[in-house]
C-alpha cells in the first residue's frame, strides 16, 4: 500500500525483511556424521541422528491417489517414518512422554503452486496458518504452522516442491518444546533432493 504525503510525493511502504530459517555451518557439520538414508524412486537422501531409528516399510510404494480437502485428488507415495523410539506403534494413551514421531510423504500435483497445495493439506486461514520460508541442502520450501489439538501442540509440516512432487514433511509430537522442533528442523533441513 502506497501513502500519499503530498501532492507531488508518494513513499513506498516499508519493506519487512524476509524470515527464513536455514540449517547453520555448526549444524551441518554435525549432521553430516549422522546416518544417510537414499531413496532412488523419489529421488532424495537425507540424514539423520545416530540415536535415531527409520521405518521404510512404505518408502517405494507407488503413487496412489488420495483424497485431500475439498475433495481434490493427488497421488501419494513413499512413505517414511523417522522416531526417536524403536517403535511407532503407539496411540496417544500408553506412547512414552518424550516420543518424537517424523514423517514423510512424497505427493504428486500438477498445475500446483506450494501455497495453494498446503492448503489441500489443511493449512488454512480458518486454522490462523502461518509460514516461513525454510532452506533445505539444495531446495528452498516452506515450514507452515497452525492450530492443533491443542495450542501448546501446534500442526507443523514442512513442504518442498521440485516441478509436480510435493515433499511433506509431519513434524509429530512436539508440544511446545523448542529443542524437538529444533531437532526435527535439523533432520529436515538436512534433505537434498538428487
Amino acid at each position: 500500500m502506497w501513502k500519499w504525503n503530498s501532492p507531488k510525493q508518494i513513499t513506498p511502504p516499508k519493506s519487512t525483511p524476509i524470515q527464513y530459517k536455514e540449517t547453520s555451518l555448526e549444524t551441518k557439520t554435525e549432521i553430516s556424521t549422522w546416518q544417510k538414508y537414499e531413496n532412488d524412486l523419489y529421488k532424495y537422501q537425507i540424514n539423520y541422528p545416530n540415536n535415531w531409528h527409520i521405518f521404510t516399510e512404505e518408502a517405494k510404494a507407488d503413487f496412489t491417489d488420495v483424497t485431500l480437502e475439498n475433495n481434490e485428488i493427488a497421488k501419494q507415495g513413499g512413505t517414511v517414518f523417522w522416531s526417536n523410539k524403536d517403535n511407532i506403534d503407539y496411540t496417544q494413551e500408553n506412547k512414552p512422554q518424550d516420543f518424537l514421531l517424523l514423517g514423510m510423504m512424497v505427493y504428486e500435483k500438477a498445475n500446483t503452486q506450494l501455497d495453494d497445495f498446503a492448503k489441500l493439506l489443511g493449512f488454512t486461514q480458518e486454522l490462523q496458518s502461518s509460514s516461513i520460508i525454510f532452506k533445505a541442502t539444495n531446495i528452498e520450501g516452506k515450514e507452515y504452522i497452525s492450530l492443533g489439538v491443542t495450542e501448546k501442540d501446534p500442526r507443523v509440516a514442512i513442504i518442498f516442491q521440485k516441478d509436480n512432487n510435493f515433499y511433506v514433511f509431519h513434524l509429530g509430537f512436539i508440544g511446545d518444546n523448542q529443542e524437538n522442533l529444533k531437532v526435527m528442523e535439523e533432520i529436515v533441513g538436512s534433505l537434498s533432493l538428487k
